[in-house]
């Protein structure tokens, strides 16, 4: 074979109701079917490098299973942000917010790049796909 090589074919841009649709299915039962994932999630936290008063963006945080270790590190003086567009996910993580009672989380429904307001500012951002 000569000449160049051919860049593998794209799978095309994501469908962001599709997936919606898709967590919405599996929302009752994620933490469970995701319960494996759990070391990989802990230590994407720990890498994060977190500080006492840092704020924080969780992108598409689903039901909120890295909240505990975020609020650990940044504590009562820190900001958790999570923004999920799956409304049954982002539910289920209003009750893990509520049940844990931290006042320091803020919740929003919508795909990150609608939910950032102008002047937002984070001194950390995760996405974990698990």
């Amino acid at each position: 074979m000569t000449g160049t090589p051919t860049p593998p074919t794209s799978r095309g841009t994501p469908d962001p109701d599709a997936a919606r649709a898709l967590y919405q299915r599996h929302a009752d039962t994620y933490d469970l079917q995701t319960d494996w994932a759990g070391p990989d999630r802990d230590r994407v936290v720990e890498l994060l490098d977190l500080r006492p008063g840092d704020t924080v963006l969780d992108v598409g945080c689903g039901t909120g299973l890295c909240f505990a270790a975020i609020v650990e590190r940044i504590g009562p003086s820190g900001r958790l942000v999570g923004v999920e567009p799956c409304v049954d996910m982002l539910a289920l993580a209003g009750r893990r917010v509520e049940r844990a009672g931290w006042g320091n989380v803020d919740l929003r429904l919508g795909l990150a790049e609608e939910q950032l307001r102008a002047g937002d500012a984070v001194d950390a951002a995760l996405f974990c796909f698990t």
